[in-house]
């Protein structure tokens, strides 16, 4: 029997998001810091910066402006990560309507996240 040693870290689940995006390699993440999932879109950022991960981050002003960056860099062919908060998720999802016109086949990949606060 082979022995393999390993190193177990604790996680929180914004944390544990952040390094499943990491490994899904985006070409793209748009980001507009608001709580819940702020954490997980900091720790994304600091993959980017220290060189874990390459991708381009879109800091944008708003949820809706977020999901459209994401539209539109998937429309154009990238893989493309966002999140949103579930209190604002209304507002994230509006430009959702237009992605089928605006790339009806293209076969593009968005990977949305939608944490909320448990009570």
């Amino acid at each position: 029997m082979k022995i393999i040693d390993q190193e177990l870290t604790a996680l929180s689940g914004n944390e544990a998001v952040a390094y499943a995006f990491k490994q899904a390699r985006p070409h793209v993440a748009s980001a507009f810091p608001i709580t819940p999932q702020t954490e997980m879109m900091h720790k994304f950022a600091d993959f980017v910066a220290n060189g874990q991960a390459q991708a381009e981050m879109i800091l944008v002003e708003s949820e809706h402006s977020a999901m459209s960056a994401a539209i539109g860099s998937a429309a154009a062919g990238a893989r493309t990560i966002t999140a949103t908060s579930s209190g604002i998720m209304s507002q994230a999802l509006l430009p959702t309507m237009w992605a089928p016109m605006i790339s009806p086949n293209s076969g593009s990949t968005t990977s949305l996240t939608i944490p909320s606060r448990s009570r």
